[in-house]
């Protein structure tokens, strides 16, 4: 039993030593990208390697909508991203990954004159670029959103663009 304990002991202690370099929180807003106008995001970055790692995000954005508007005012968007970086000192990133965009959408059926707020979702994928320094501090992200699905909700369509651009500024810690 003594072995195991030594053994598993010696893997955590590597695994600590791997990974207590980077900091793996970041918050930061978006704008444009995912949430149209902006965002405001949390991810935690898992090191999988000196090179690979992974980043899941979550993000909410309250939009101005009006009474004529098709749209409610809430985009919730989820992505996980993978970072790629040369080496393990390195500050910037080449990102990729994949996500959910929630989108809160009014709809009126014709036969019931009430609306009813309807969850839409939009497939994306996601390239782009981080600069995030291991020690962590201020940190920025550019990056090309590109919709891959969407609901066959109508309105939904209105959202759908070809593709869209958007730069966070946050901080990670």
């Amino acid at each position: 039993m003594r072995k195991i304990d030594f053994i598993l002991s010696l893997l955590l202690f590597a695994l600590k030593l791997c990974a207590q370099d980077f900091k793996k929180n970041a918050a930061y807003i978006e704008l444009a990208g995912n949430g149209i106008i902006y965002s405001v995001n949390y991810d935690r970055v898992i090191p999988l390697s000196n090179q690979f790692k992974l980043a899941p995000r979550v993000g909410i954005a309250l939009l101005p909508t009006s009474k004529d508007s098709d749209y409610s005012n809430l985009i919730l968007p989820i992505e996980i991203n993978a970072l790629w970086a040369k080496n393990k000192e390195s500050k910037n990133h080449f990102e990729f990954g994949v996500g959910l965009n929630l989108v809160t959408v009014k709809i009126q059926f014709i036969n019931d004159p009430s609306e009813t707020i309807y969850l839409a979702k939009v497939t994306t994928g996601r390239l782009g670029f981080r600069h995030q320094k291991p020690t962590g501090g201020f940190m920025y992200r550019v990056g090309l959103v590109l919709p891959i699905a969407e609901d066959n909700n109508a309105k939904i369509k209105d959202l759908k663009r070809n593709y869209f651009g958007g730069i966070s500024l946050g901080y990670t810690f």
